[in-house]
């Protein structure tokens, strides 16, 4: 084998960048790659898609279309083996590899095996305020945020347990069941990972990274396109197959709360509950290991990290509105192996479906549109405010102001188009059909 040649880059597991074949993954640097197109898919070898339009999942290895998965497909064990294999032939070069491993545990369909599907049988039978409530206080005790408010009111999306008939619970507490079971059916299959790496002897000289996309999923599915109708005909979701191929499950607003508490909201919306996720970074040759951080990082800042480790200087790239410039993230490496402090200054932005967050230090901004929102500014410490209950847009004016320059900065380097209105998917709340924009100024820009 050729010494000077690249090691292949290889990623198993969910793509959803595009069906082209300018933005499969052979086309963005992955020699290797079995990849679902979709956002999601049945966990089984049937590929059911999410939606009625899509109601059959695409699969492609390398450039090729994979028209039959094996009857024992299941996603998280399926993509981990492929992951093992391709590790296997990149490790034959003597240059560094990348591996991307992207499972699809937990997003809906929930869906185990057989022989997972009683795993956390009776688990949650008290429903999703008693479990938020209990975390809390652990979150609390273990002192994992500065403020933690346990008694954190329930989502507006979601209905009080002790208010739901005896059967609607056992569905409910049954969904909670599969959830954890998909949890650690994937974590059974990242042990296998890594002790594939030890057993090579390649986890020494590996950097790991594992992040969460987002915050849990809470948001109606049954409101994605034609879903309310379309589920019932295609799936059997009796209780007794929940979980099963051909069933289609999700969790929704109450267990999603339970997942994020003490934040607030979560998927698809820029509140902490939406984009606060876990972070694992393990590179035992060289970082500080056995400790927790509390810096606040990006995802983008991922790449700048591989790369200083490899000493390899981030490309320089072309985008079409802004012509050359260089990844925005930093690097972690300093951080990591000697606790050096993250830049102060560092402003982070989250937007999507036209919910905004502008996060500055301990200062976070946001702003939504209806129903969501009023298009006004908030503004909220999160250190000392974790939940984001308390506005602090009146009472410090000029970190608010310094915040939307920002945004404003931003939406002009990016050429960011806002939506006239809210366009967040499968919305759960209360007159989500009303329409209303941003289009005037909320705030002025002087301190």
């Amino acid at each position: 084998m050729d010494d000077a040649s690249p090691a292949p880059a290889s990623m198993a597991g969910k793509w959803h960048l595009g069906y082209d074949p300018s933005n499969s993954p052979r086309s963005r640097g992955f020699e290797r790659s079995f990849a679902l197109l979709n956002g999601g898919a049945s966990h089984f070898s049937d590929a059911a898609g999410l939606v009625e339009q899509a109601s059959k999942s695409r699969y492609i290895e390398d450039d090729k279309t994979v028209t039959q998965l094996p009857d024992d497909f299941y996603s998280s064990t399926f993509y981990t083996d492929k992951m093992i294999e391709y590790i296997d032939k990149a490790s034959g070069f003597k240059k560094p590899f990348f591996g991307y491993l992207s499972y699809t545990a937990a997003h809906w369909p929930l869906q185990v095996p057989d022989d997972a599907l009683n795993l956390y049988k009776g688990v949650y039978d008290e429903g999703y305020e008693k479990l938020a409530s209990e975390r809390m206080k652990r979150i609390a005790e273990l002192g994992l945020v500065s403020a933690v408010d346990t008694d954190q009111p329930l989502n507006e999306a979601a209905i009080p347990w002790d208010s739901l008939p005896d059967e609607v619970k056992r569905r409910e507490a049954r969904k909670m069941e599969l959830y954890a079971a998909m949890i650690e059916l994937m974590d059974a299959q990242i042990g296998k990972l890594l002790a594939h790496l030890k057993k090579t002897k390649l986890y020494h000289n590996t950097i790991i990274v594992l992040i969460a996309d987002n915050g849990a999923e809470g948001n109606d599915i049954l409101e994605l396109s034609t879903n309310r109708i379309w589920v019932p005909k295609r799936f059997d979701n009796s209780i007794e197959n929940m979980g099963r191929r051909n069933s289609y499950i999700f969790t929704g607003p109450g267990w999603a709360q339970a997942s994020v508490a003490p934040f607030q909201q979560f998927k698809t919306f820029p509140h902490e509950g939406g984009i606060r996720v876990p972070a694992i970074i393990s590179f035992s040759g060289k970082a500080r290991t056995d400790e927790i951080s509390n810096a606040v990082v990006h995802v983008r800042d991922i790449m700048p990290t591989i790369l200083d480790y490899l000493e390899v200087r981030p490309p320089v790239l072309r985008n079409l509105l802004a012509g050359k410039y260089e990844p925005d993230g930093i690097s972690l490496r300093a951080h990591l192996d000697k606790g050096e402090p993250l830049p102060e200054d560092r402003v982070l932005i989250s937007e999507v479906f036209g919910r905004i967050a502008v996060r500055k230090g301990d200062w976070k901004a946001l702003r939504l549109m209806p129903p969501y929102g009023n298009c006004k500014w908030q503004l909220f410490n999160i250190p000392a405010d974790p939940g984001e209950r308390s506005d602090q847009s009146e009472t410090h004016p000029a970190v608010l102001a310094n915040l939307v320059k920002e945004w404003s900065k931003y939406e002009t380097q990016n050429h960011v188009i806002l939506p006239a209105h809210d366009t967040g998917y499968a919305n759960t709340k209360s007159g989500k059909n009303s329409i209303g924009s941003c289009s005037t100024p909320t705030i002025s820009l002087q301190p």
